[in-house]
């Protein structure tokens, strides 16, 4: 039963490549479905991309996991390989304030900054049919409870 579960949670082989939006051309990131085993509830990772100084950092807020990188797409890649290794290891313990693990205020007050900032520059853009993806499905779906 316990090879089983491993072979289901198997991380990507390709889980620092970056993907990109085919409408905005942007850098996305792909994150696991997080799913609760108890309730059904689909726990969305909210994760995003900031510059300060030289370097590029790529936080996320509901397992307070960042990191850094030369560019930005280098960040978004570390950050990936950083979710699905700490995943990986909290799912086989006990998960209790593990999943999720929430960021500092300051850092989560930052990431809002950065959304407002985001939505109020879509505004301003023209229409287009592009559409606000929920999730990435790498076919790595995980289990944790509520």
């Amino acid at each position: 039963m316990e090879r089983a579960i491993r072979a289901q949670r198997a991380l990507p082989g390709d889980i620092r490549e970056v993907k990109y939006c085919e409408y905005c051309k942007e850098p996305m990131y792909r994150t696991p479905i997080l799913t609760c085993s108890h309730c059904g509830k689909v726990l969305k990772l909210r994760c995003y991309t900031y510059k300060s100084g030289d370097l590029f950092y790529s936080e996320c807020i509901d397992l307070d996991l960042m990191a850094r990188g030369r560019t930005k797409e280098e960040a978004i890649g570390l950050l990936q390989e950083e979710i699905f290794t700490y995943l990986d290891a909290a799912l086989d313990g006990d998960r209790v304030g593990l999943i999720p693990r929430r960021a500092p205020l300051s850092n989560r007050l930052r990431y809002f900054g950065h959304l407002f900032v985001a939505r109020i520059k879509r505004l301003f853009r023209p229409h287009s049919s592009h559409r606000d993806y929920d999730f990435q499905d790498l076919g790595v779906t995980f289990s944790a409870h509520c």
